[in-house]
């Protein structure tokens, strides 16, 4: 269970959007809202203010949420280097993405992006504009270690807000094995069946560009999450796409090492839908 969440604040629109995604969780148990000052922004008196209003926001998070652990830190360095350190394996780093920011400030944007595929831990791209927890969770699977992970997580992510999964592979034409998806996916959907009873886990097998399809399958979902393992293919095309604004799903990045201390649970419903 992935309890812990980072939030990047600045007090901005996608910094809420990231907040209001993170306390929406179920799973969600504490809650850290850093925000980082410029090595230029050093003077005691420029921290008084995003100070002040950090923690005002923390304050009204206690209120709202008063089961939640809800801390606040003001944090001065590097932007990319403070948010990378606070990526650890087992805790989210969320990050708000899209909006009007996404035309005004392009390289923060790009640095989102170095985030999400460099950062240790799973990282959330959270779009402004984000829809209520409905719909299913979606898995892009595709053979690798990173790809079982995101299944797991995506089951998990789903189990706690009475979910289904979606379980996605997109199949080139001529450039993927013979055994691939039926070997490797099949093996998926019954891991997730053993520790996940009464989850509804379908499979979907599709032809197409990934990228197109990928967000196609994101179109009733409430998550998408992704393995990363590389700094090209299907998380770095969605990540572009989150970053763009074109997303209106959360984008979740995991790798196989945030497996570690996710609660097991122990059959699901499976299903396979070849298009």
């Amino acid at each position: 269970m992935l309890a812990d969440v980072v939030v990047a604040w600045d007090g901005s629109v996608r910094s809420r959007e990231a907040l209001r995604w993170a306390v929406s969780r179920p799973t969600t148990r504490r809650v850290r809202l850093v925000r980082v000052l410029g090595d230029d922004d050093g003077d005691a008196l420029i921290e008084v203010g995003p100070a002040l209003l950090l923690d005002h926001e923390v304050q009204q998070l206690h209120k709202q949420r008063p089961d939640l652990d809800v801390h606040g830190e003001v944090m001065h360095g590097d932007v990319e280097q403070m948010l990378m350190a606070e990526s650890v394996s087992g805790s989210i780093l969320a990050l708000g993405t899209g909006g009007d920011a996404a035309v005004r400030l392009p390289h923060r944007s790009a640095m989102l992006g170095r985030l999400a595929h460099r950062a240790v831990g799973p990282v959330a791209l959270v779009p402004v504009g984000w829809g209520a927890l409905a719909g299913p969770v979606v898995a892009g699977v595709d053979g690798t270690e990173a790809g079982v992970a995101a299944a797991r997580i995506a089951a998990a992510e789903a189990q706690s807000v009475d979910a289904s999964v979606i379980i996605v592979h997109v199949r080139l034409i001529d450039s993927t094995p013979p055994d691939w998806p039926n070997g490797p996916m099949d093996a998926v959907a019954r891991e997730l069946a053993t520790h996940y009873p009464h989850l509804l886990v379908r499979q979907r097998v599709v032809r197409g560009a990934v990228r197109e399809e990928l967000l196609r399958s994101t179109k009733t979902a409430s998550l998408m999450v992704l393995g990363r393992h590389a700094r090209s293919g299907p998380a770095s095309d969605l990540v572009e796409d989150a970053l763009a604004a074109t997303s209106t799903v959360p984008l979740l990045i995991v790798s196989e090492t945030d497996l570690l201390g996710l609660s097991q649970p122990a059959t699901a419903m499976s299903s396979t839908m070849h298009l």
